[in-house]
């Protein structure tokens, strides 16, 4: 299932997000650049722009216009796109899992 999130909600959706899934291990594929298997640390609304950091690597996304949200069947967060003008950023789970069944170990 794929969610667009509304704009009004990006910044209580990312904060909410950015302390569900902390140190969560992601790959990030955004423009030229490309991690893999680092953790999430915060995702925030900065201006007009959304500040993505993942382990010691900071990634501004400029100007961003839609955030997407897929989830697997069982409601896990899977990917999450953000498009901006000329590149589409996707920050993937390792192991999309529910929350409540990590059991406190990302």
């Amino acid at each position: 299932m794929i969610r667009e999130i509304p704009k009004e909600d990006w910044q209580n959706f990312l904060i909410s997000f950015s302390r569900l899934h902390s140190n969560w291990l992601v790959d990030v594929e955004c423009g030229n650049i490309q991690l893999h298997q680092a953790p999430l640390t915060k995702l925030a609304v900065s201006g007009s722009d959304i500040d993505l950091k993942v382990g010691e690597n900071i990634v501004t996304i400029q100007k961003p216009f839609r955030i997407c949200l897929q989830q697997t069947d069982e409601g896990a967060d899977e990917v999450l796109e953000i498009a901006s003008p000329g590149q589409l950023c996707r920050i993937r789970f390792k192991s999309p899992t529910l929350p409540e069944m990590v059991d406190g170990v990302p």
